[in-house]
């Protein structure tokens, strides 16, 4: 009995080891943002955004319009920060602002 106890135990830590998603202490990691970006003024800009945005580790949804000129984000902040995120849209030369 003791044996069993233990073997369920030793199974029980190592899957929450190999998968800890799906331990006890899971809790949703999704966040989203709209972020202004004053400089979107075609069409070029917004495919360029977007493809920026949908290139980064951690973005899982991404909407950019040209009117308004925005960018609404979804995003896990496990993987990535929202100032990571308004870095790499700035390293392209757009202006940002969290709305």
């Amino acid at each position: 009995m003791k044996y069993t106890i233990r073997l369920v135990i030793l199974i029980i830590l190592a899957s929450l080891t190999i998968f800890p998603s799906y331990g006890a202490y899971h809790y949703n990691t999704m966040e989203e943002v709209t972020i202004y970006i004053s400089n979107i003024i075609n069409f070029v800009d917004v495919d360029t955004v977007t493809d920026l945005l949908n290139s980064i580790d951690g973005v899982v949804y991404v909407e950019v319009t040209l009117e308004p000129p925005e960018a609404i984000i979804q995003y896990n902040y496990m993987k990535i920060t929202l100032d990571e995120i308004l870095y790499a849209i700035q390293d392209k030369g757009y202006t940002t602002e969290v709305k």
